[in-house]
């Protein structure tokens, strides 16, 4: 599953990260990430707000296989009869249990029939080295695009080239050539388009970091004319804490970079964001323009954040949302609600079923005791931690950010010790996280790679 995750983060990140980060703060007011809540959730149900009423809108379920890989993914929409039928997933996994096919289903009548097909394939590491997109015509699957990936000895991608079917030929449309630092690290991203039987430039991102691995600069440049034309920058500052604090994002106008807006991140003293201030540059200053305000419970999870803009000088409410938890700190309700007419009106409710897990021994946990020796270490160390009953597992290493880095053990554990070897001799220098997780519980250990 990470494998997966890692191969479309790496499009979503370097691709989009421009206009994402052109929108202000809406990471905050994030309704649903699916990503992280596949293999946890059963049922969803979306909810459409009307002044102090609800009206139920669209249902999402899943269905797992035993070790909670989705199998079966359906969205039905409401209707005055009842949920009907929209849209299917069906997931189909190869023997290394990687997804091997992802086929989507329309619904007609409230039947559902083949719409288009998504297939993988690998190598022995367990890359995806070819993606191939198929469309239901005529009683069979019509080949309509093709993705294929090479990648480093660290797992990152360093090209990927994309071609559409013509007739009974693949025909190259367009390519990312990735350049890493450490093998890691992203330094440039360039594009190509396929012309005239040749690769010609098209567009490239440029990132730059600093010691701490840290991403403090990204620059998009298009090819024009026979040159490359910057288009946008992105600067970000770090505390001495490695929190992201500040980010200003500056246009290229003639000759000058211009600022256009900047991000400031308040930090509380758990390393959590409690407030992000949102500016626009007018008139040669930076002018107040979104305020976001956090809270959390005493788990460090967010219950609460409200969103004020600035109009003539003065804050307004702009919308507000409520976060509500389960037992095991599992999200069960999210509630929006915008401003409007100087009341709280309804907007979005989103409501989660859970599958238990626990049904025969409710306050048994699965995973206990996450260790590492040696730590700090050169290029290697040993990962212990204790199954306390059987269970499916996913061990993997993060940075600081959060972000995933690469995939240590995943498969079915039976109870008792359990020991992985990480070898880092791959990575930069720094400090990494491991976090290793099975059903609801997650355990975490830091680790500090000394070279």
């Amino acid at each position: 599953m990470y494998m997966f995750t890692t191969l479309l983060f790496a499009f979503v990140f370097i691709l989009s990260s421009v206009s994402m980060y052109a929108q202000p703060i809406n990471e905050t007011e994030q309704n649903e990430n699916l990503i992280n809540l596949i293999g946890n959730y059963r049922i969803s149900y979306l909810y459409n707000g009307f002044d102090e009423e609800w009206s139920p809108s669209n249902k999402r379920i899943f269905t797992y296989k035993e070790n909670m890989k989705a199998l079966e993914f359906v969205h039905q929409t409401s209707s005055t009869d009842g949920w009907r039928n929209y849209l299917k997933y069906v997931y189909a996994y190869n023997n290394n249990d990687s997804i091997e096919s992802l086929t989507e289903m329309e619904a007609n009548l409230n039947d559902f029939y083949n719409f288009r097909m998504t297939s993988y394939s690998y190598d022995e590491m367990g890359n995806v080295t070819e993606r191939i997109n198929k469309n239901w015509y005529s009683d069979s699957w019509v080949n309509f695009g093709r993705s294929s990936y090479k990648y480093n000895s660290a797992r990152n991608i360093t090209e990927s080239v994309y071609q559409n079917r013509a007739g009974d030929n693949w025909v190259n449309v367009q390519k990312s050539v990735f350049s890493y630092l450490h093998d890691t690290l992203i330094a440039e991203q360039s594009v190509y388009n396929w012309s005239d039987s040749v690769w010609t430039n098209s567009f490239k991102v440029l990132l730059s970091y600093d010691n701490n691995g840290n991403l403090i600069e990204q620059r998009t440049s298009t090819w024009t004319d026979s040159t490359w034309t910057d288009n946008n920058r992105e600067k970000r500052e770090f505390d001495e804490n490695g929190h992201l604090k500040e980010v200003v994002y500056d246009t290229w106008t003639s000759d000058n970079w211009v600022n256009t807006g900047k991000n400031v991140f308040t930090i509380n003293d758990k390393d959590l964001v409690v407030e992000i201030n949102n500016f626009q540059w007018a008139d040669s200053i930076w002018v107040p323009n979104i305020n976001v305000s956090i809270e959390y419970n005493e788990n460090d999870r967010q219950t609460y954040s409200i969103r004020k803009t600035m109009n003539e000088g003065l804050w307004e409410n702009n919308t507000q949302s409520f976060y509500q938890y389960d037992n095991d700190g599992w999200l069960t309700e999210f509630r929006k609600q915008r401003w409007v007419n100087g009341n709280w009106a309804n907007n979005i409710m989103l409501k989660y079923e859970y599958i238990d897990t626990d049904v025969e021994e409710p306050n048994k946990i699965n995973l206990a005791g996450l260790t590492s020796y040696p730590n700090p270490f050169i290029e290697q160390t040993t990962l212990s931690y204790l199954m306390e009953k059987p269970g499916y597992v996913e061990a993997g290493i993060y940075d600081l950010k959060g972000n995933f880095v690469l995939l240590l053990d995943k498969g079915w554990k039976a109870q008792g010790s359990q020991n992985i070897l990480f070898d880092a001799s791959s990575l930069a220098q720094g400090t990494y996280i491991c976090k290793v997780q099975c059903g609801k519980t997650t355990i975490s250990e830091n680790l500090l790679l000394i070279k």
